[in-house]
């Protein structure tokens, strides 16, 4: 019996035994009551290492085409400018298509402008002859051209009329009257200082070709020449000669033309216009618009004073007192605009000249237009 009890208690401790082994197995696997384990690598500061290429970011792609700027592209050519060949027929009027040409009117307004000078006659003969695109012309000289049967037009301004009737200093001459039966040099029958002093003294009730003695000179210098060398008793002169001349006391003025006209029918005489034939006009339409324009731009910068003494060699001005006087009086000259009302007016003076006998007929319907 003992025997059989203590082999129980054995089996009990046994059982004890293994179960406490097993538990005490567990603890360890699982930790259970195990100190704790040391610190992890990462507790102590380590050496830093290259990034992970993961953590590297990745390389921008290349940009798509249209992203790309557009190559620049060839700036495009300037229009053709559109070549002029143009007459100038006296010197006043040549000393705007200067200030015309020295400022670039003509490249703004899309020209190519050839200048040639010549006189009144020869330039009209040009113009008519085909050999010059356009010219400076009188515009009642225009009127009687047309009048007798030639195609031209006028379409653009000029100057306004600035001739005078200018005598000696000596002279007890005051009028237009006092040199009935006197000799008067001036230009020939084409230009405007010619026809202007015939319609003023038909207007007065004397015959130009008839009261008078001309003498006809082939320029202004020729004109002043024989005033100075006493070959004429007075002469229709205009521009910076008068002023010249007035200025350093050669001469005095007693009729100044425009002054004259005014007073007798309340507007300027025009002497001068830009003309071509009516041909050239109807197939360079738009040109003809660019130089009546140009023209009016040019005659606003030949009015200043900057411009008269940029051009006093061209002007023959030598002294102070000629290019102040220059100055003042230029901008009487120039300013002629070219509208409906100027238009207008041309046709009132072309038929006032052609009762007065200037031209032969009133001038046709077409002589003035607008571009």
């Amino acid at each position: 019996m003992r025997f059989c009890h203590e082999r129980r208690q054995w089996s009990i401790w046994k059982t004890v035994l293994g179960v406490l082994s097993v538990v005490v197995l567990l603890g360890v696997s699982v930790g259970g009551g195990a100190q704790p384990a040391a610190p992890a690598a990462t507790a102590t500061p380590a050496k830093m290492t290259a990034p992970a290429a993961t953590a590297v970011a990745p390389k921008p792609a290349a940009p798509a085409a249209t992203a790309a700027p557009a190559a620049p592209t060839a700036a495009p050519k300037p229009a053709a400018l559109t070549p002029i060949t143009l007459v100038s027929t006296g010197e006043s009027i040549t000393y705007v298509v200067n200030a015309l040409l020295r400022a670039g009117l003509d490249k703004k307004h899309g020209l190519e402008i050839k200048l040639v000078v010549m006189n009144p006659a020869d330039g009209q003969a040009a113009l008519l002859a085909g050999k010059a695109d356009v010219a400076t012309i009188p515009p009642l000289t225009m009127a009687q051209a047309r009048i007798d049967g030639h195609d031209v037009v006028v379409f653009g301004p000029g100057m306004y009329m600035h001739a005078s009737i200018v005598v000696p200093m000596d002279s007890p001459a005051k009028g237009l009257e006092d040199l009935k039966g006197k000799k008067i040099g001036t230009l020939g029958s084409p230009t405007a200082t010619y026809r202007t002093s015939q319609m003023i003294a038909k207007d007065m009730g004397m015959d130009w070709e008839k009261d008078f003695q001309l003498v006809i000179g082939g320029s202004l210098p020729v004109l002043h020449g024989f005033l100075n060398q006493k070959q004429v008793d007075a002469i229709s002169t205009a521009g910076f000669y008068t002023i010249k001349s007035v200025v350093n006391k050669e001469s005095k003025e007693i009729l100044f033309l425009n002054d004259f006209w005014q007073k007798r029918y309340g507007t300027k005489a025009v002497a001068t216009t830009i003309a071509s034939t009516g041909t050239w006009f109807n197939k360079n339409r738009e040109a003809a618009k660019q130089l009546s324009q140009a023209y009016i731009e040019a005659g606003a910068i030949a009015s200043t004073a900057d411009e008269v003494r940029a051009q006093a060699k061209f002007l023959a001005l030598e002294t102070e007192a000629e290019l102040v006087e220059t100055a003042k009086r230029f901008p009487s000259y120039f300013g002629v605009k070219w509208d409906q009302p100027q238009v207008d007016d041309l046709y009132r003076m072309s038929k006032v000249a052609a009762e007065l006998g200037a031209i032969t007929a009133p001038p046709k319907d077409g002589t003035y237009v607008i571009p």
